[in-house]
């Protein structure tokens, strides 16, 4: 599971990456990079992705915060994706689908996500 950024470090990262951009603007040939800087900016562009990802997700996508709490509960009830779709009503290649947040939840699929894996309902609103 990915460490996220709280909204305050989320935005003191925007702020660096920012800053290191305009550090790496200087520059005319990516090589002539400093290695600390490319490093620094791959961490913190990384860091405010996964932040995005998880509380903005695009339209029609399904929050990381959502699909991670489904891996953990598929693994604590020892669960595979085949069983994960009977236990939801849904074709395996759908789970295979919301598993990497390509596509969005429907009522009927929270309903089962609460009642048979025992994720919280507020969670699954608050995250759709």
């Amino acid at each position: 599971m990915k460490t996220l950024l709280t909204k305050e470090l989320y935005e003191s990262y925007d702020k660096r990456n920012e800053e290191l951009l305009e550090i790496i603007c200087q520059y005319e040939d990516e090589n002539d990079i400093p290695k600390d800087v490319r490093e620094e900016y791959r961490k913190v562009s990384r860091a405010l992705i996964d932040y995005e990802e998880a509380y903005h997700p695009l339209p029609g996508r399904v929050s990381t915060l959502i699909t991670d709490e489904i891996k953990l509960q598929m693994e604590r009830n020892h669960l595979k994706q085949r069983s994960l779709a009977k236990l939801l009503g849904i074709q395996e290649s759908r789970v295979s689908d919301l598993l990497k947040g390509k596509r969005p939840l429907n009522l009927n699929v929270v309903k089962k996500l609460h009642s048979e894996l025992k994720i919280p309902a507020d969670f699954l609103l608050t995250h759709s």
